[in-house]
């Protein structure tokens, strides 16, 4: 998993860790979209909490999809003073980085931590909107991605509750663009692997620039140019050129665009919006506090220096928090999880499997939990499977925005081909709340081409298939289209050969027609003295049920081919060899002509060494790699047949 701490400064090492915040009285305090823990006042810890509600309402309020998308849920930690949190800051050149505040993502949990005797960081401020527009269906060019983060990064909302104020001037980013300016076109083409995107002498200007292309275009002149933006980012999301999208969105070319930035920029003029809300927002009514214990507030620092990687440092928070209460649930999730990223996976398994016990409402242990029994399944084993899926819903019913859940429950479903219907309506809702979640998306395409529905499939996968900034996504997007095109190309060829065989059954009915009539009519016929001729049956004698099919040399390549799944139910061996394969409610046949030309690989217990001759006594599930053939009677020349676990 990747970990990474976002804060001002690259932070690595580790630092030693003190115990004497044990001695200080902590608090939690859940507010709407936050659980928030310190060792911080009840009012200041409320006030950091009200801070940041009113920034996701108020962002909310102008993108109300994008602040609705599932992400990990937001712990905050709030220490009293800096020398609290210094223990607990990330580490740079072995001292503690001189930081307000930080944000630590995760793929299970977001953390914020930070004094609560500052004004909440600008830098918390730019990732939480990374945090709730990741999830998009519109994935957003690097730029626009990080032109937003830093626009509303200077978001404030004022004493009166009513108003909030959104495009306050970045004062380094102003004296950066009167240094230097990169061209429009260099700017959009920037992805997460350009140097402006990783360089630190070259980061500046593009975070700059692209705050101030942002400002412009959401901002200037009334905000008129927003529905253009809004278009822009559309078009390049489906695959068109960026230079096509351009000049469709902002009709104008980029030259003339950038001449309108760089007059924008010069005038130094950068208005800060004032947005009227329709009511006063206030949370603390929300809020609920109660103290935490020994052991819930060591838990809490634990799994804090876990998600920043500082494992030693947060295995001895788990190991107290676990002499001073070992019923405490959540503190085996936590050290379970962290065993699991280091790769412990008998420690993690023990751990987690505790965490289960003592809390069945922790979802995380219900998740990583299911995880590991995924990481030793054997896939023959159904019953582990059952297992998986059961604590998978556990995990789904406590966190319906836990995301990763949903995406094992289909591979489960996969794997099992068992509830597929169920499981794909499961994925369609999670993906609805959450178009951005690239999992899902592919999880739910692999699903649908498993339900029969390639089509669906392809449509589903479609915004994938320009990603640029994830080799990883692109890498599975690509290959699942590969597979529905195949799966497509076989449908068509599989109706082609049922078409030549309808034609030849009509053609055979009709010769067989006339003949009983020619034969008819010669009886007829009193003048004819031939006597009527009889027809030979030349259908050939039945191959001996006995013998074995020898399979040829398997190659480490898998030929190239066509590929068709379905039920082996027939091996003829008279003559090469023809397969029958059931294909959903009809058969189709394969034919070789040399038997030993075709390479049988088994990925299942049900096949070993060798499968006889004949008809089988079980169908048994097959995917066929074969070669398009000029025989009618046939789908083609099988070169590969693949016995399986598939149902």
């Amino acid at each position: 998993m990747k970990r990474r701490i976002l804060a001002i400064l690259t932070v690595i090492g580790i630092l030693g860790i003190s115990n004497t915040y044990a001695a200080d009285k902590w608090l939690s305090i859940r507010s709407k979209n936050f659980i928030l823990v310190g060792n911080a006042s009840e009012s200041a810890i409320r006030r950091v909490g009200r801070t940041l509600e009113e920034f996701k309402a108020g962002y909310g309020i102008l993108f109300p999809s994008a602040a609705q998308q599932l992400s990990p849920p937001i712990t905050v930690v709030v220490f009293k003073d800096d020398a609290s949190f210094r223990p607990y800051k990330p580490v740079y050149q072995g001292k503690p980085a001189n930081v307000a505040g930080f944000f630590q993502a995760g793929e299970d949990a977001n953390f914020i931590a930070l004094t609560a005797d500052t004004e909440t960081p600008r830098v918390i401020y730019h990732e939480f909107i990374h945090a709730m527009t990741k999830d998009t269906g519109t994935p957003l060019p690097a730029w626009a991605s990080e032109g937003l983060a830093e626009l509303y990064s200077t978001f404030e909302i004022e004493s009166n509750g009513k108003e909030m104020l959104v495009g306050k001037a970045i004062a380094d980013h102003l004296q950066t663009l009167h240094q230097s300016f990169l061209s429009v076109n260099t700017l959009f083409a920037v992805n997460h692997a350009s140097p402006f995107y990783n360089e630190g002498t070259k980061q500046g200007i593009f975070y700059a620039e692209s705050w101030a292309v942002m400002h412009y275009l959401m901002l200037s002149n009334n905000r008129q140019r927003q529905p253009q933006l809004v278009k822009f980012l559309s078009l390049v999301a489906t695959g068109k050129d960026i230079d096509d999208s351009f000049t469709e969105a902002f009709q104008e070319d980029s030259t003339r665009f950038e001449k309108d930035v760089q007059e924008y920029i010069g005038r130094f003029a950068f208005p800060a919006v004032l947005f009227k809300l329709q009511s006063k927002i206030d949370f603390d009514k929300e809020m609920q506090a109660s103290p935490l214990t020994e052991a819930q507030s060591l838990y809490y620092i634990g799994d804090l220096l876990s998600h920043m990687g500082r494992h030693d440092a947060a295995e001895a928070q788990f190991q107290k928090a676990i002499s001073v209460d070992a019923n405490f649930g959540p503190t085996y999730a936590s050290f379970g999880l962290m065993r699991v990223r280091e790769g412990k996976r008998d420690e993690a398994l023990q751990l987690l499997t505790k965490a289960v016990q003592a809390d069945s409402n922790n979802y995380m242990a219900h998740y990583y939990y299911a995880f590991m029994l995924q990481a030793d399944a054997d896939i023959s084993d159904k019953s582990r499977f059952l297992t998986m899926r059961d604590h998978l819903k556990k995990t789904i019913a406590l966190a319906p925005a836990y995301a990763p859940a949903y995406d094992m429950l289909g591979y489960v479903s996969l794997v099992s081909a068992e509830e597929l219907p169920q499981t794909e309506e499961i994925l369609k809702k999670a993906l609805n709340a959450a178009p951005g979640k690239r999992e899902l998306r592919l999880r739910l395409a692999e699903v649908m081409i498993a339900n029969n529905e390639p089509i669906a499939a392809r449509v589903i996968i479609a915004p994938l298939k320009n990603v640029t900034d994830d080799d990883a996504v692109q890498r599975r997007a690509e290959s699942i289209a590969d597979a529905i095109q195949r799966r497509l190309d076989n449908e068509q060829a599989v109706r082609d050969y049922n078409d030549r065989q309808r034609i030849a059954a009509e053609a055979r009915t009709k010769e067989e027609a006339e003949s009983a009539a020619a034969l008819r009519n010669a009886k007829r016929d009193e003048t004819s003295d031939e006597p009527p001729r009889i027809r030979r049956n030349e259908t050939t004698t039945p191959a001996d049920d006995s013998s074995t099919v020898e399979t040829a040399t398997i190659k480490l390549k898998r030929p190239a081919g066509r590929e068709i799944d379905g039920a082996l139910i027939s091996i003829d061996c008279s003559k090469g060899m023809t397969l029958r394969v059931r294909v959903g409610n009809g058969n189709v046949e394969l034919h070789a002509d040399d038997p030993s030309k075709i390479e049988f690989i088994s990925y299942t217990k049900g096949v070993s060494d060798f499968v006889s001759c004949g008809q089988l006594k079980t169908a048994l599930p097959v995917t066929i790699i074969y070669r398009a053939g000029s025989d009618p009677r046939f789908l083609g020349q099988p070169l590969r047949v693949e016995f399986t676990d598939k149902k």
